[in-house]
């Protein structure tokens, strides 16, 4: 029998007086289902409820999976961010809980304001009709999420879609160079979910269609030039016609040239005199040395690793300089990374290897090995 999964499933933002789903699906059938208090939301209708089946087929195996879905239609009178706890059903005599709900209500628009909020805008119209798309009914924004980074500190650039309209397809995409900075993609979902999101008094509808994790190479002011992007949306056209429903409007689909925002980052000088240990790494780290045997024979090679890992500008650190014995044969290190890209910088480990061959016998020392970098966490 399949594990009983019992899954929660509802907007994470909605508008304070809109109705929402609030759904519950199981995966088995289950019975004297019980939502949990809900102070902060009225349910004004539920559950209806819907059963589906699916079967398939691999190597001459043949597995079936049925779900039933409970839904709600709920509204929420106040605006605030609040908790769905959660709900229970009994499915074969047992009890299982569903997974909780964080539910932000935005307060409803306010009158639009007619300047651009992501820039400067221009719509194309169509031949017929006179339907366009306004600077406030959509645009990108470039948002950062630092204003003053240090020198080689990690900072994120995010290029945001808000709209009020159906998007119907993509034209010409420019986003700006990044001239100054050291550049890393952060992936973003394939099958990304429109977010709502309230901004200047009024609430969109919001994806992501971009994410860069930006090191600056040089301090002072560095400004980040403005993109292009093209984009079609489905606009009432100021017609209607009459159909078997009643009078219906027609849409139309514009195209639209959307130019994102130049962003100035100050970007602020690392500390002078530095010492000659400093690698050139900004962020937090550890390092943890190791070597492959402390008794060998002459002529027999020996490792010695050193492992930094921590979060920040890893891909430019700088190796840390050993010291090896006059006698020591010492070949070029060996470097790996293990890194994923992090809003906050490059995260994992950065491992260096070096070679080295004793020519002769007797006993040697290898000095300690330093390794300076900034912290973020103190400044220092």
């Amino acid at each position: 029998m399949a594990q009983v999964d019992f899954k929660a499933t509802a907007p994470a933002t909605v508008v304070q007086g809109e109705q929402f789903r609030l759904s519950y699906v199981l995966n088995q059938e289950g019975r004297d289902l019980r939502l949990p208090d809900m102070p902060d939301f009225e349910v004004l209708f539920g559950p209806s409820t819907s059963t589906s089946f699916s079967q398939r087929t691999v190597n001459g195996k043949t597995t079936s999976e049925r779900s039933v879905t409970y839904t709600y239609i709920l509204i929420a009178p106040e605006t605030g961010r609040f908790t769905l706890p959660p709900a229970s059903i009994r499915v074969d005599g047992s009890n299982y809980e569903s997974n909780s709900l964080t539910i932000e209500v935005l307060p409803p628009d306010e009158a639009a304001a007619g300047s651009s909020p992501g820039g400067e805008q221009r719509a194309e119209r169509p031949s017929t009709g006179s339907a366009t798309v306004s600077a406030s009914d959509a645009f990108i924004r470039a948002i950062i999420s630092k204003n003053s980074p240090y020198e080689q500190e990690g900072f994120t650039v995010t290029f945001r879609l808000y709209t009020t309209l159906n998007v119907v397809n993509f034209g010409r995409i420019q986003f700006p160079e990044f001239e100054g900075f050291m550049v890393e993609e952060v992936d973003l979902p394939m099958n990304q979910q429109l977010q709502m999101e309230r901004y200047e008094g009024r609430n969109y509808y919001t994806a992501n269609l971009r994410r860069t994790l930006l090191f600056p190479q040089r301090s002072g002011q560095i400004t980040i030039p403005s993109g292009r992007i093209e984009m079609v949306f489905s606009v009432p056209s100021g017609r209607s016609v009459s159909t078997f429903f009643g009078s219906q409007e027609v849409m139309v689909d514009v195209k639209k040239e959307m130019v994102t925002n130049p962003v100035t980052i100050n970007v602020r000088p690392l500390p002078a005199n530095r010492p000659a240990s400093y690698a050139n790494a900004v962020g937090t780290f550890t390092l943890n040395p190791s070597i492959s045997t402390t008794q060998t024979r002459a002529n027999e090679a020996i490792t010695l690793r050193l492992e930094i890992s921590g979060t920040g500008n890893m891909k430019l650190i700088r190796d840390p300089i050993v010291q090896f014995p006059d006698n020591f044969e010492v070949y070029d290190p060996t470097v790996n990374n293990s890194l994923n890209v992090t809003t906050n910088g490059l995260t994992g480990v950065r491992t260096v290897e070096y070679m080295a061959i004793p020519r002769y016998e007797g006993s040697y020392s290898i000095p300690p090995v330093e390794f300076t970098y900034f912290d973020l966490s103190s400044n220092s």
